[in-house]
């Protein structure tokens, strides 16, 4: 691919969301698209090293700004400092290599912008017409081939290659690691397995790379007789007891897994610590499932499979075989909850009572089976206090009223979701 070298010594990366964020479902809820991860690391992770610039900027959702300040300590929806030119880059935009604009050139990719480079003046004028704006204010455009993702299961048929891309790409002096515990098993080159200090493997544990890296971060304790088929990324913290992961799984920081994981990826504190499946999956930040929680990630007339994002809209098909289960943060499934393939459950559940859920769940509902009815926010929010502090995370008062404006955002959705169960009602 043909580069341009920038013209000026610097200038701002800013990282934005555009209008498609409602493709991503609850996940998009409570944090900007860009926040979401594949393979290794998030979209707005690549994105800042395939961009190096002096400053980064992230512009978002005005509710999602305060909490992602605390998150990253950037700046977030605010440019008055900035007397350079900007390179805005498509906050969902996967990229896997680095690329350089010159001032008053586009990218796009399957005729989506995936970054522009703007001088002073007309970056300006953008904050003020908003990010829609960006295309009319370039000057040359070209296109380029990379993915720009729409969707949460075009991020989980990514994981297996964007795994072994990242692991390939870190310096491997870095990836030198801890020793291979005793006891423990490789099957295949021990170069493609990375342990960091600190980590806790007991004896029995197999890791096996023949068919792809393993990543385990630093204070993670994997207990036997788990076993891990790369390519895999367990993040730091984490416990992996008696598991099994499966190729293309990533588990974030202080995430609890048994039972057996496959091509998912579970955020920051996700928890599923007993027997069950989970298959092509996207969990989002301490969802808990419990003991023998189930989801289906292939239809029986194996034909692709089918996701609906809201409770007033159709079903879309995602043209892919292995679709699981969408979740949202905070949501808390019982014991014997099975989730049909291509799932959707919303942010800050609690469902229960076991057997087949229904396909789609808004967010804040609490009930299963013998019916639903709107969760109640102060409980959610003690809920997820207590979750929280057990890892170690305090919830802030700016992630409690990005909560609570999740739970006003989404009642035209429950209120749908009520209507649609009336009418089905003999």
């Amino acid at each position: 691919m043909t580069t341009h070298h920038s013209t000026t010594p610097m200038s701002t990366l800013v990282i934005f969301e555009d209008e498609h964020v409602t493709g991503f479902g609850p996940l998009a809820l409570t944090r900007p698209v860009f926040e979401l991860v594949c393979g290794m690391t998030s979209l707005r992770e690549k994105i800042t090293r395939a961009f190096p610039r002096d400053r980064t900027v992230l512009l978002c959702r005005s509710y999602l700004a305060p909490t992602l300040r605390e998150q990253t300590c950037l700046a977030v929806n605010d440019l008055s400092q900035h007397d350079d030119d900007c390179l805005f880059v498509n906050g969902r935009a996967l990229l896997t290599e680095k690329l350089e604009l010159a001032t008053g050139d586009a990218l796009t990719a399957n005729g989506e912008l995936v970054a522009v480079s703007l001088s002073r003046v007309a970056a300006a004028r953008v904050l003020q017409d908003g990010v829609a704006a960006l295309a009319a204010e370039a000057k040359t455009t070209r296109a380029v081939d990379l993915p720009v993702i729409r969707h949460p299961w075009e991020l989980i048929a990514r994981q297996g290659e964007e795994l072994a891309r990242e692991f390939a790409t870190t310096n491997p002096s870095v990836r030198r690691g801890a020793q291979l515990p005793v006891g423990s098993h490789v099957v295949g080159e021990r170069s493609d397995l990375f342990i960091e200090e600190g980590a806790t493997v007991l004896p029995g544990v197999v890791f096996d790379v023949s068919g792809g890296p393993i990543y385990v971060g630093h204070g993670v304790t994997i207990r036997p007789p788990t076993y891990i088929q790369g390519p895999a990324c367990i993040g730091e913290g984490g416990s992996l007891d008696g598991a099994q992961i499966r190729a293309g799984t990533t588990l974030g920081p202080r995430c609890g897994v048994g039972g057996e994981v496959s091509a998912s990826v579970f955020l920051e504190g996700a928890n599923k610590k007993h027997a069950g499946f989970v298959g092509h999956s996207y969990l989002g930040a301490y969802v808990n499932c419990g003991a023998l929680t189930t989801t289906s990630n292939l239809k029986n007339n194996t034909k692709s499979v089918r996701v609906q994002l809201a409770a007033s809209t159709a079903a879309l098909d995602t043209g892919q075989l292995f679709v699981g289960s969408c979740i949202g943060d905070h949501t808390m499934l019982g014991i014997g909850t099975l989730l049909n393939t291509g799932a959707v459950v919303g942010c800050g559940c609690n469902v229960f009572g076991g057997g087949v859920s229904p396909k789609y769940i808004p967010s804040f509902m609490w009930g299963g089976n013998h019916g639903f009815v709107e969760h109640q926010l102060d409980k959610m929010l003690e809920t997820t206090a207590i979750v929280r502090h057990r890892r170690g995370v305090m919830l802030t008062e700016a992630y409690r009223e990005l909560l609570a404006r999740g739970f006003d955002d989404t009642a035209q959705d429950r209120g749908a979701f009520f209507a649609s169960r009336d009418r089905q009602e003999p």
